[in-house]
């Protein structure tokens, strides 16, 4: 059976934010195994087996301590081959530093049902599948994400008062997301969570390919298995 794990981020047992998290992972039909973060460091071996992961928001009150505090934990999770990984609201903050992000302060608080517009290039991340061009997500949150000098991270959607809304670490073994909102809340967000969960497998890093003498590179760019003579037919080559 598939194991998906809810790492907690706060240090409060009853935490609303994890009640309405595991609640809406349910809700679509998801098996959850609770993690405090605490235990994060010596169980990076059953989450690299696990075929999803969350890690819950929590409220930080814009404590960059605090989040440095939970980045700390998360930090084996940076060189880990970990199949999906979904970062809410703190979760998402704590994942943009351990990848090179930085935490800003926000002079307003953004609160409730809040517009969210996809980045111009981004419509076909298969975390958006679905939601359209712009789609409502939940937040509660003051602190934002910088990502200047994080190249490792891409801005996949932003809110008018949110640069960052949903973010995508790239160059990773698996899928590596954040939500700076709250998408265990409303359909659209229910959405997004499902987008995750229904992720297909990456295919083996181009990069690794490219050092793997069993395969080669051809003149159209495809990468095929060394021994395969020739290029797909120039009807079979998309003009871009």
């Amino acid at each position: 059976m598939a194991e998906h794990i809810a790492i907690s981020a706060s240090a409060v047992e009853s935490d609303p934010f994890n009640a309405a998290s595991l609640e809406a992972f349910r809700s679509i039909g998801c098996n959850q195994t609770v993690m405090a973060y605490s235990l994060v460091p010596e169980c990076i071996e059953r989450l690299e087996a696990a075929d999803s992961i969350t890690i819950m928001g929590t409220p930080l009150h814009y404590s960059k301590k605090t989040a440095e505090v939970l980045a700390y934990y998360f930090q084996g999770m940076e060189d880990a081959k970990l199949k999906k990984v979904l970062g809410n609201c703190a979760g998402m903050q704590a994942l943009a530093l351990v990848f090179g992000g930085k935490m800003n302060r926000d002079e307003k608080l953004e609160v409730g049902p809040t517009e969210v517009e996809t980045i111009k290039g981004r419509e076909n991340n298969l975390i958006l599948n679905g939601l359209g061009r712009t789609f409502m997500i939940d937040n509660l949150h003051r602190a934002s994400i910088d990502l200047s000098d994080a190249p490792d991270i891409e801005c996949v959607a932003r809110s008018a008062k949110c640069e960052v809304q949903i973010m995508e670490v790239l160059g990773q073994h698996g899928y590596v997301f954040g939500a700076q909102g709250h998408p265990e809340n409303g359909w659209h967000g229910l959405k997004l969570l499902r987008n995750f969960l229904d992720l297909p497998e990456k295919i083996t890093p181009l990069l690794d390919i490219a050092n793997d003498t069993s395969f080669k590179q051809t003149s159209s760019g495809l990468v095929l298995p060394n021994g395969h003579k020739h290029d797909p037919p120039d009807s079979l080559v998309i003009a871009t």
